[in-house]
């Protein structure tokens, strides 16, 4: 009697399956491992399974990820299919992505520097690339992105859009925005963390000029305890835009050439931390919390040579803190904006129009122990403002 690891009786249906798995593994010893058309190992019956959670739609050109954890080799081995995804020959670890990457709710994907370098993403398809040519007037949703309803992690890698027409980046200007562009967005509800570190992010989003989820570049509505540390953030419609998200820390980013902001939580975000960041160079204000933000700490930033202010509270941010920023070159270095009930101090400003200003609309904000150098107008208030109080301020 054949008997089981627990002394159990083996059937015959078990005997069998255990002789024609030895009989597959023996055969597999003898023969050279097969490759796929586009030269790569031929997957496992066991990967194969695994891959069954990558799926594409053809329809709407997009990869859909459900895996408890997945990578773009995962997907190259899947579907081997140049047209979707490749890799360039001149540099293994790029890749070149020409559809929608979809991370379902309870799904993980990593792009990290185990297989990646760079992943350049083209913006819709073009008569170049495939047969059915996409056109991209009618808004984000016909732009190839990514789009995380699950969780998913960048580490080490660099990621931007690409024309393969011209073999470069998709740039815009203020006057040709609405260019479409890849972006990347945590979309609401996603039911994990999306990291980003030491990562270059750059020349993705676009102007939508239509209501609903933007398309900025890089967008989070939903993550709340992700973390975006350490990236070179560029060339963006949008610097790093939050919305409704909690307990995000943001720390030792460069964030310039934007055409809009350099960081930018809004409405409702909350229990944020930003340190020890760089913003520069961006169309509007450098760093700035706007719509019902609360809990927001911003600390030791160092911001110059923004559009408009180095850091800003805007429009109903409450309850935050603004300490030990070197702000430069600024129109203005600290602007409050209708924003209630937030400490200003430890602050270093030079040469900028306007050291802080308070205007109509805030109250009771305490601005003190800062240092504005060089500025036309050290602190600006109006008397229509009630409850702000600025103490132990020096001004050179």
């Amino acid at each position: 009697m054949f008997l089981s690891a627990n002394n159990m009786p083996l059937t015959i249906q078990d005997i069998s399956a255990i002789n024609q798995i030895k009989h597959k593994s023996a055969s597999s010893s003898h023969n050279p491992q097969t490759t796929t058309k586009d030269g790569n190992p031929t997957p496992s019956p066991a990967q194969s399974e695994m891959l069954g959670c990558i799926t594409y739609d053809s329809s709407t050109r997009s990869i859909m990820i459900s895996c408890s954890s997945a990578s773009l080799t995962d997907i190259n081995n899947k579907l081997h299919d140049s047209n979707v995804l490749a890799k360039q020959a001149i540099d293994s670890a790029s890749w070149l992505l020409n559809a929608n990457l979809i991370i379902d709710k309870g799904s993980k994907f990593h792009i990290n520097s185990t297989d990646t370098k760079w992943l350049k993403i083209i913006s819709s398809s073009s008569a170049g690339i495939h047969n059915n040519r996409r056109g991209a007037t009618s808004g984000s949703n016909n732009v190839n992105s990514i789009h995380v309803f699950g969780s998913l992690n960048i580490d080490s890698v660099k990621i931007t859009s690409w024309n393969p027409l011209t073999n470069s980046y998709v740039t815009i200007t203020t006057f040709n925005a609405t260019i479409p562009r890849p972006y990347l967005r945590i979309e609401p509800g996603a039911t994990g963390t999306t990291n980003i570190v030491n990562s270059e992010i750059a020349y993705l989003g676009f102007d939508t000029s239509f209501a609903g989820l933007g398309a900025g570049g890089l967008n989070y509505y939903a993550g709340d305890g992700s973390i975006l540390r350490g990236n070179n953030i560029h060339n963006l419609w949008y610097g790093p835009y939050l919305s409704g998200v909690g307990n995000m820390i943001i720390e030792k980013n460069q964030s310039h050439h934007n055409l809009n902001y350099g960081f930018d939580p809004h409405t409702g975000s909350h229990g944020i931390i930003i340190r020890n960041n760089l913003a520069h160079d961006n169309g509007q204000e450098g760093i700035i919390c706007s719509v019902n933000c609360s809990n927001i700490l911003f600390d030791n930033n160092r911001t110059y040579h923004n559009e408009k202010s180095g850091i800003m509270l805007s429009r109903n941010t409450y309850n935050s803190i603004v300490r030990n920023n070197f702000i430069y070159n600024e129109i203005n270095g600290i602007h409050i904006s209708q924003s209630h009930n937030n400490q200003v101090y430890n602050n270093t400003i030079s040469n900028s129009v306007n050291g802080i200003d308070a205007t109509p609309g805030s109250s009771n904000n305490n601005v003190h122990n800062n240092v504005i150098m060089n500025s036309k107008i050290a602190m600006l208030t109006d008397r229509s403002s009630p409850g702000n109080t600025f103490s132990s301020n020096k001004i050179k």
